[in-house]
């Protein structure tokens, strides 16, 4: 039972880093277990046309965890003092963390984690990135096809189709929350 577990977490691993990837992070380190964290990524800047940083999410080297177990504060302060001991350590320094989890993430639960400076991405802020990854990537093969930050929490998808084109329209908007 034990090695049936540990597939189902690695196969988990798996799609995570994918994800990460698919979404612009370039992947640094897997399962570091020195300090027991799953993976070290770096969001690229504007790659593919203009596809920017998750908005609910930190700037910089970032350390991810994908956890299956029951989400408590306890489990966001043991992974904050991961980022600590690492952060003490070693000259590249970790900005924050993302806690992937499939469950959803009370709002209550959103703020003690922000002010940890650790990031919840729960079922249904995965579901609107994986949303927002087809629509552009749909919309990439139309035309031009940027992402444009309103705040910390707001962007949209834009893609303009120029003259001359057999779409009856020229630009599309997209708004995520």
């Amino acid at each position: 039972m034990g090695e049936r577990a540990r597939n189902i977490g690695s196969e988990a691993e798996d799609k995570a880093w994918k994800f990460l990837e698919k979404l612009g992070y370039r992947i640094e380190e897997k399962n570091n277990e020195e300090y027991d964290i799953d993976c070290l990524a770096v969001f690229l800047p504007k790659i593919r046309g203009g596809f920017i940083r998750p908005r609910y999410a930190p700037d910089g080297m970032t350390a991810f965890e994908v956890t299956e177990e029951t989400f408590r504060k306890k489990k966001v302060t043991d992974f904050r003092e991961k980022i600590e001991r690492y952060n003490a350590a070693n000259s590249a320094k970790i900005v924050g963390g993302v806690l992937l989890i499939d469950q959803k993430i009370s709002l209550p639960m959103m703020t003690f984690m922000k002010n940890q400076g650790i990031w919840g991405w729960g079922s249904s802020r995965q579901s609107l990135y994986k949303a927002k990854l087809g629509v552009f990537n749909d919309w990439t093969e139309i035309n031009l096809t940027s992402e444009i930050p309103l705040d910390e929490n707001i962007s949209f998808l834009r893609c303009a189709t120029p003259p001359p084109t057999t779409s009856d329209k020229l630009i599309r908007f997209a708004v995520f929350f």
